[in-house]
C-alpha cells in the first residue's frame, strides 16, 4: 500500500509520507514493530523515492 502511495505522490510530498512512516515507530504502542522502518526500507528497495 504505501508503495502505490508513494507512486502517487508529487516529489514534495514524499518527503510527508517518510516522516509519517517514521511517526509510526515513535508510538509508543507500536514502536516495538518498526513498521515505519519497514515501509520507508520497502519504498528505498523499489526506487520509490528517487
Amino acid at each position: 500500500m504505501a508503495l502505490f502511495l508513494a507512486g502517487l505522490r508529487r516529489p514534495r510530498e514524499k518527503a510527508d509520507l517518510l516522516m509519517r512512516a517514521k511517526k509510526l515507530d515513535k508510538e509508543e504502542a507500536l514502536e516495538w514493530r518498526q513498521d515505519g522502518r519497514a515501509i520507508i526500507l520497502q519504498l528505498l528497495q523499489e526506487g520509490a523515492l528517487s
